[in-house]
């Protein structure tokens, strides 16, 4: 039974947080359009649909019933998130969104544009984080349960395994979200003044030419304390696509 309740607190987070994830582009300025776009962060005419069958591609879900979990989604669905407007996301993006054969090689530009996008996703994620987050934590911790059922639609039950699970929660964590959003504005600004041409020299990239057709496509960012060999990386604040 608690394990039932916990799937479906899980479950209600999730949906409770979509419904209200941020949209907003985060290259906002003068020049922003007022539609935000469902972006994706691995582009669709150059990668995703390369690898879809029928239009659609294979995309990784966390259940909590059962973990990690492959979904069928549209390609136009496939890595998005509200992040940009229609105006930055077709503008900016274009390099990489267009028709381009990443096999003939990439220029730096192109590469900053991938990083872009990788950074903006993760970044979007946890300012959704930092915004859903902290008004749970509140009401949970101060034992306000009926708000927190009538926040997210549950029952009493669930409002109360949820609230005791969001207490459970170590107080560092919060403040090592916050650090890491602050690190992760920084490669976001880096990333947006590379892809303009600017700092150039600051792009690395490592191609890998695979000996077979490519099924799987990723955009990912980390921390790269150490390379491919376990050495520590001399540039401990650079990023990994």
């Amino acid at each position: 039974m608690r394990k039932q309740a916990a799937a479906r607190v899980h479950a209600r987070l999730q949906q409770h947080w979509s419904s209200r994830a941020l949209r907003s582009c985060l290259l906002e300025g003068k020049d922003c359009s007022q539609r935000i776009a469902r972006a994706h962060s691995i582009p669709m005419a150059s990668v995703l649909s390369k690898l879809s069958v029928d239009g659609h591609v294979m995309s990784l879900r966390v259940d909590p019933r059962c973990g990690p979990t492959m979904a069928r989604v549209g390609v136009r669905k496939a890595s998005t998130f509200t992040g940009f407007c229609t105006r930055h996301d077709n503008r900016v993006f274009e390099p990489i969104d267009s028709e381009v054969r990443f096999e003939q090689g990439v220029s730096n530009v192109q590469i900053a544009l991938l990083g872009l996008r990788a950074t903006a996703r993760e970044y979007w994620a946890k300012l959704n984080w930092v915004t859903n987050m902290e008004s749970t934590l509140r009401l949970a911790k101060g034992g306000r349960v009926e708000e927190l059922a009538e926040m997210y639609g549950i029952g009493h039950e669930d409002a109360e395994e949820m609230a005791l699970r969001v207490r459970g929660a170590p107080a560092q964590y919060g403040v090592e979200m916050r650090v890491a959003i602050k690190r992760l504005g920084r490669v976001f600004d880096s990333y947006a003044a590379q892809s303009q041409g600017r700092y150039s020299h600051l792009t690395r990239s490592e191609e890998f030419v695979l000996p077979y057709e490519a099924g799987l496509a990723c955009s990912v960012l980390f921390s790269a304390e150490f390379d491919l060999e376990g050495r520590g990386s001399e540039v401990p604040n650079s990023t990994q696509m």
